[in-house]
């Protein structure tokens, strides 16, 4: 996960025990057992590719689950388990969406954040094909994680200026807020409708990124 965000929340004494990694296909493959809408917006969402039914990627993908004690088969069917069973909960009846994004001229950090009735999660891609999972607080709204993971963003990357960002697509639509931070603190905020043509406006500093959340609201 980017260095300093933490999901706010117990995650016992050790985040990496609620912490979850799987592979593009092992997720890819979770994903493709599910018909609802969520989880066809969540595959979406993810960017990842559609792959056929009769895909050896699935296969791979299953036994992969079932080796790492993740999932079971039972009828020829993916069973997940644990902490997959928690997040095959949430994102097959998610109904927030939140795209979160912190970039320099150096280096960048995006995550999705996902929201639904049994939880929330952020879940980041990492390199070598891996996806990190994290539990969030269910009481805080997500569009309020996500501005902590860009105020996380702000703090650890290198170079200004900085763009932070938060996309939410929910029942509502699809609405963006952006920040500019240049070199000499001065800040620029941009939000609104994302099929709308939208103009930047200066703004006070805000180190807590709140703005963000309070845009999109």
């Amino acid at each position: 996960m980017t260095d300093n965000f933490t999901p706010d929340r117990d995650v016992s004494a050790d985040p990496d025990v609620a912490l979850l990694e799987l592979t593009a296909f092992e997720l890819i493959t979770l994903l493709s057992q599910g018909t609802t809408e969520a989880g066809r917006r969540t595959t979406e969402m993810l960017r990842l590719p559609e792959v056929p039914q009769d895909s050896p990627l699935l296969g791979a993908g299953l036994s992969s689950l079932v080796v790492r004690r993740l999932a079971r088969t039972e009828d020829g069917a993916l069973v997940p388990l644990g902490k997959l069973a928690a997040l095959s909960n949430v994102l097959f009846t998610a109904d927030t969406w939140v795209e979160a994004t912190g970039i320099t001229d150096r280096e960048n950090n995006a995550a999705l954040l996902i929201g639904s009735l049994h939880g929330s999660v952020v879940v980041e891609p990492r390199p070598n094909g891996i996806w990190q999972v994290l539990p969030l607080e269910s009481s805080e709204p997500v569009r309020v994680a996500a501005s902590r993971y860009v105020q996380a963003a702000f703090r650890t990357l290198e170079g200004r200026p900085f763009g932070g960002s938060v996309k939410v697509t929910d029942a509502k639509g699809a609405r963006t807020a952006a920040v500019r931070v240049a070199a000499d603190d001065t800040w620029q905020l941009v939000h609104g409708p994302v099929d709308q043509k939208l103009e930047p406006a200066p703004v006070r500093p805000d180190p807590t990124f709140r703005i963000l959340a309070e845009a999109v609201a």
